[in-house]
């Protein structure tokens, strides 16, 4: 699930709350990333490790960063719930219904066999 901003993500502490179906991720992190991208900025509670986000940007300056999305390493789901804050202000509030295809980056009859769903949350 790719996050798509319509500006660019103020500088502060972010929450966020991803739920699949009855299974709850909760996740911290800030901006400004580390500038030397050798530490993550975001914490996830998830002990099953479901749920892994990206960050984008940590080289550049501090306007320019931004989480970039989060994957599911499941396709066990039929919807996703997903909420962000920034410091207190609620971003984003949806919930989606992944859509899972097979797909084979190495072309058709090659492996690996990838079954995925793609998704963005504009806001």
């Amino acid at each position: 699930m790719g996050f798509i901003a319509d500006s660019a993500w103020a500088q502060g502490d972010y929450r966020f709350r991803v739920e699949l179906d009855d299974y709850v991720v909760t996740c911290e992190g800030s901006l400004p990333l580390d500038p030397s991208c050798e530490t993550v900025s975001i914490s996830c509670e998830d002990p099953r490790e479901l749920v892994f986000f990206g960050e984008d940007g940590c080289a550049l300056s501090p306007e320019k960063q931004s989480f970039a999305g989060f994957w599911v390493n499941s396709t066990d789901i039929s919807q996703v719930a997903v909420k962000v804050w920034h410091a207190e202000e609620l971003l984003v509030d949806v919930v989606l219904a992944p859509k899972f295809a097979v797909e084979r980056p190495n072309g058709e009859g090659c492996a690996p066999a990838c079954t995925m769903a793609s998704d963005e949350i504009v806001f």
